[in-house]
């Protein structure tokens, strides 16, 4: 229901309480564009189960690591948006989602500690 990047989040805000939706909103709009995605974009097509990652070669160069079916669920207008903050790598998932219950964030590891020089 939500995916956060260096400066955009995708957020399903029909799934949030409404009393709780403008502070949620709020506090993610500091420092972030908002993309927001309907129900029927998080729960079919995935739209939330992304994640953002930087190039090794270069921390510059960040990628949005998608299902197709993710892809293919935004827009064009929340793809510009998207592109705005890197490019997009997309793989076929529909197994892993169906049967999985989960998407591509779901398959990624996330690993965040200072790089080590190996002996």
């Amino acid at each position: 229901m939500l995916s956060i990047g260096d400066h955009y989040a995708v957020i399903c805000t029909e799934v949030i309480e409404v009393d709780d939706r403008k502070f949620v909103l709020e506090n993610l709009r500091k420092g972030r564009e908002i993309i927001e995605i309907t129900l029927q974009q998080a729960e079919n097509n995935f739209c939330a189960n992304i994640i953002q990652v930087k190039s090794q070669n270069n921390h510059k160069e960040k990628f949005h690591i998608m299902s197709q079916a993710a892809f293919e669920g935004f827009t064009e207008d929340q793809k510009k948006v998207l592109a705005l903050h890197g490019g997009f790598v997309t793989f076929p998932l529909k197994v892993i989602e169906i049967i999985g219950g989960g998407s591509a964030r779901c398959m990624a590891a996330e690993v965040h500690l200072p790089r080590r020089q190996i002996k």
